[in-house]
């Protein structure tokens, strides 16, 4: 039922403190994380005299496990758990449709804050309405835009924007507007981005 942590609290925790050199593990506050492919996986176990626990999930699939072994220790238990899971999300993913889009129309409240924004020393980040949520998203031919990708989850406050992902999660975003209500740019971190606006 009722949520337990606020959206900045989750992104703190399973955030990874420490990485190995060649990042397929890493120490968040509580979670160990561990890469499998191109997903990662938020896991913690224990286990004593005579039985082992482990839990294990997958953000972006929105996919976990809760494992109980009766033995401990229990050589392999990982491994199985991370076996049921990448079948899941593989099955997950071959399921869908192929070649479908589904697409969500921009709502009007949201449109003036789409478009091309830029922060000094040359950093361009492209905000877009994408999969029913307002992003953060890396401009077209660029390889890096410090922030992106990301989405942004709406606050109480019109302007402000909560980070989910990326660099900046658990952050902020404060847009800024004009007297007119148009939208001129916005804050994260120590950046300011200003909108570049398109000149017919």
């Amino acid at each position: 039922g009722a949520q337990v942590l606020d959206g900045r609290s989750l992104a703190e925790i399973q955030r990874p403190q420490h990485m190995v050199p060649d990042w397929s593990s890493g120490q968040c506050l509580g979670w160990r994380a561990t890469r499998i492919g191109d997903r990662v996986y938020h896991n913690h176990g224990g286990g004593i005299h005579g039985f082992a626990t482990q839990v294990m999930f997958n953000v972006p699939g929105k996919t976990g496990a809760v494992q109980f072994i009766n033995m401990w220790p229990a050589p392999g238990g990982q491994e199985l758990i991370q076996e049921v899971l990448e079948m899941v999300l593989q099955a997950d993913q071959a399921a869908r449709p192929s070649g479908s889009i589904s697409f969500t129309p921009t709502p009007e409240r949201l449109k003036r804050f789409l478009g091309f924004y830029r922060a000094e020393p040359g950093i361009g980040v492209q905000v877009e309405f994408r999969q029913g949520d307002l992003r953060l998203a890396v401009p077209d031919g660029a390889q890096y835009s410090l922030h992106a990708p990301c989405v942004l989850k709406a606050t109480e406050e019109e302007g402000k924007w909560l980070v989910e992902g990326g660099r900046g999660a658990g952050e902020t975003a404060v847009f800024n507007f004009a007297e007119d209500g148009r939208v001129t740019g916005y804050e994260l971190g120590a950046f300011v981005f200003q909108k570049q606006e398109v000149v017919s």
